[in-house]
């Protein structure tokens, strides 16, 4: 290989460590600093304002409807770019799977 091509290669995978690193570091931090059980926090809390609600409108003999007290804000965020991130991600866990299986395979014929 030509010296260029091993410098950009070493140059590449010095990038791609520090993505990773960098990636890791905010998740570890982010969860280590409750940002998770926070998010879980503010579900639960509205959960319990909506069944006050709601019993105060039974109180109240109003009619009920439960889609009146329900959250539903899911917002679909798929598009072509994540549908391509998935089947990217699915077909390099079907190979390297696949890979380790004939890894695993070939220990236990060697050591058989």
């Amino acid at each position: 290989m030509s010296e260029k091509k091993e410098n950009f290669l070493k140059s590449l995978s010095k990038i791609i460590f520090i993505i990773i690193f960098i990636s890791f570091l905010t998740l570890y931090f982010s969860h280590n600093s409750g940002y998770f059980e926070y998010e879980q926090y503010k579900k639960t809390s509205f959960t319990k304002e909506q069944i006050e609600q709601f019993e105060q409108d039974i109180k109240d003999g109003k009619e009920v409807d439960i889609t009146n007290y329900l959250d539903n804000k899911e917002v679909n965020y798929s598009n072509k770019v994540s549908a391509l991130g998935l089947n990217l991600s699915k077909g390099i866990e079907k190979t390297i799977k696949g890979g380790l299986n004939k890894v695993i395979d070939m220990l236990n014929n060697a050591l058989s």
